[in-house]
């Protein structure tokens, strides 16, 4: 029993408590005021004096940071504070009558506030601004601010990346009332970067301006009916800049360098066996490169100059290595059966006419016989020995048919005759050998020659090719310059 009669009095005395404050929040100017201006006030009809007025809705965008751009996606994270502000007729009051109070703070959810929404809203957990306060004044002006961090939609043009600049247009208005109800008042000026910090969020952008418009419209189709309906929004349009120090470092330089690199393949030796496995090594390299670039830009058809060139590296690069391949069977040739020697056409427009445009010197031989008898270099720098100077003088040693005419008229015997003979065949084929070796060595020569010519070649068009491709992908890329 005592229990019930302990929770009987609490009972009572939380009631007269909240008499008695009742009693002194009515006897308090602010609480009187507060009183007075909801007790009968509804929130959900538009505070117009009559139905044909429309709502001024003066609207004001401050961009405190970027939060993220993100590129692959097109979707611009900022964090904006929304400056919104609109006269209520049925919230006025006379200062005098309330202890001169000339502002009134209440929560948002008390007042009628205009259904204003992110067009390209691109938020899948929104829900609605968060709950906050409004200020009034005596005037009947409600000034309602809120900071928000938007994720808005926004089409990116990547096609000068790293070098590019962005344009991002946030649309705010009323969803659901038009422009015969609520009218959307921008003010240019004061929607500026004053609190704008650089260094917070997405620093890899610089914002270059932040403006803003008034407009209205129409949307046809959309609604129900055959009267198409006018909205009036505003348009917060963001000219952002991307700083390219990070991705020239890290993405375009390497790009660059495995290009060069690429032209080092043409300058190893033609028989070495790591001239296709190191083209093969920069390839996949490049390739690498290419993937991440995938995972920085939009799924679009505008592909960055940064993109095509490497696209046309890698074009260049394989056309490459399917030409070293050709020059190495082109080499081999040489060293396989059946050697054949080039054309007088091919040593002529080849060993001599472009070895002499590609700076080699003359590199023909067709004033010259096969023979390297002489001495002369071959394709390898090595030094034929003059062996078959030595053998021709030794053969004359024994002498020729004349001098064995002589000893037979000196009577020298025949065994001693013949095994001259036996000796003089020996050396002519030793001399045959040694000549068809060195002729073969001489279209050996040439076919490297040839080889090295062509790989000259293959040096001097990539070079060309993927000098023209850097060069015409930077110029001819879109920069887009904004307006400020």
């Amino acid at each position: 029993m005592r229990g019930v009669h302990l929770l009987h009095g609490l009972v009572l005395f939380l009631v007269t408590l909240g008499k008695h404050g009742s009693v002194l929040s009515k006897k308090d100017p602010r609480g009187r005021l507060y009183h007075k201006l909801f007790d009968e006030y509804d929130q959900d009809v538009r505070p117009t004096l009559a139905p044909p007025d429309v709502v001024e809705v003066h609207f004001i965008a401050i961009l405190s940071h970027i939060v993220e751009v993100d590129a692959k996606k097109q979707i611009l994270t900022a964090n904006l504070w929304l400056h919104m502000m609109w006269y209520d007729p049925r919230l006025e009051w006379n200062k005098a009558d309330y202890g001169n109070v000339t502002t009134l703070v209440v929560p948002d959810e008390r007042v009628w506030k205009p259904d204003v929404v992110l067009y390209q809203n691109a938020d899948s957990a929104f829900d609605g601004w968060a709950k906050m306060h409004v200020l009034i004044t005596n005037d009947g002006t409600v000034v309602w601010e809120h900071p928000a961090i938007v994720m808005s939609a926004c089409e990116m043009d990547v096609s000068a990346f790293p070098f590019d600049s962005q344009v991002c247009t946030l649309t705010f208005g009323p969803w659901v009332q038009d422009a015969t109800e609520v009218l959307m008042i921008s003010d240019s000026a004061a929607s500026n970067l004053k609190h704008f910090s650089a260094n917070v969020g997405a620093s890899g952008w610089d914002v270059l301006s932040l403006n803003a418009r008034d407009q209205k419209v129409s949307y046809d189709g959309v609604y129900w009916g055959t009267t198409p309906k006018n909205f009036s929004e505003t348009d917060i349009t963001i000219h952002l800049r991307r700083k390219p120090t990070f991705y020239v470092f890290n993405l375009l330089l390497p790009c660059v360098l495995l290009a060069v690199m690429m032209a080092a393949t043409f300058l190893l030796p033609i028989d070495n066996g790591e001239k296709v496995s190191f083209g093969v090594s920069i390839l996949l390299a490049l390739v690498v490169f290419q993937l991440l670039m995938v995972q920085l830009l939009p799924e679009s058809e505008s592909l960055p100059w940064i993109g095509k060139f490497v696209i046309i590296a890698m074009v260049l690069m394989a056309a490459s290595l399917a030409i070293s391949t050709i020059v190495i069977n082109v080499c081999s040739r040489a060293a396989g059966p059946g050697k054949r020697p080039l054309g007088p056409w091919v040593r002529r427009v080849f060993l001599r006419y472009t070895a002499k445009f590609l700076l080699m010197g003359d590199l023909s031989q067709e004033d010259q016989p096969y023979s390297l008898i002489d001495g002369r270099n071959n394709a390898c720098g090595e030094q034929v020995p003059m062996a078959s100077k030595t053998v021709q003088s030794f053969v004359l040693l024994p002498g020729g048919s004349d001098d064995v005419d002589k000893k037979e008229d000196n009577a020298a015997s025949s065994e001693m005759l013949d095994i001259m003979r036996g000796i003089k065949k020996g050396l002519d084929s030793l001399i045959i050998y040694y000549e068809e070796k060195e002729k073969v060595e001489g279209i050996e020569s040439e076919w490297k020659l040839l080889a090295k010519v062509l790989d000259r070649i293959c040096l001097l068009l990539y070079l060309v090719g993927a000098s023209t491709c850097l060069l015409a992908f930077y110029f001819s890329s879109t920069v887009i310059t904004p307006d400020i």
